[in-house]
């Protein structure tokens, strides 16, 4: 299997997060759904999955290895598909010894060398507990919005 991805489900409900793996490409992605979707009734966690789904179209089908290219394709897939929700996001690519990232929301990551922490990503928050998100609807951010780093992760 070239890429895979995956969610942990909850109690009663399918769970609102999702990741996927890459391993050749040594990609990664984690999408953390927006819980207050289900309210709504909507499945807080289908804009989540659909994000890293798509996130794998694009490095798949389209050789895609940019983080923030990858994530704005898959935005544009979901919008597209005018599925509901709203999502935070983090893609990593390890680069030749370069972590490179594109993160929004308070989705992120941590670098450790020799047990230290050396980075920790920055979140992304409009007031406390509402962090920036990825949606179809007005209002949502973009990936536009998103950070993106480059960071060494292994010294030259």
């Amino acid at each position: 299997m070239v890429c895979e991805y995956h969610y942990l489900p909850k109690d009663d409900i399918i769970g609102e997060d999702a990741h996927f793996i890459c391993a050749k490409q040594e990609i990664i992605g984690v999408a953390d759904g927006v819980g207050g979707w289900t309210g709504k009734g909507i499945d807080a966690g289908e804009y989540a999955r659909q994000l890293m789904s798509n996130s794998i179209e694009s490095i798949v089908k389209n050789n895609n290895t940019d983080p923030k290219s990858i994530l704005k394709e898959a935005f544009a897939a979901n919008a597209k598909a005018e599925i509901q929700g709203s999502s935070t996001a983090c893609i990593l690519r390890h680069n030749n010894g370069i972590l490179q990232s594109v993160n929004i929301g308070d989705s992120g990551f941590i670098v450790f060398r020799n047990n230290k922490l050396v980075y920790r990503s920055k979140t992304q928050q409009v007031e406390f507990n509402v962090p920036y998100q990825l949606g179809n609807s007005e209002g949502y951010d973009t990936p536009d919005s998103a950070r993106t780093m480059e960071i060494t992760v292994v010294p030259r």
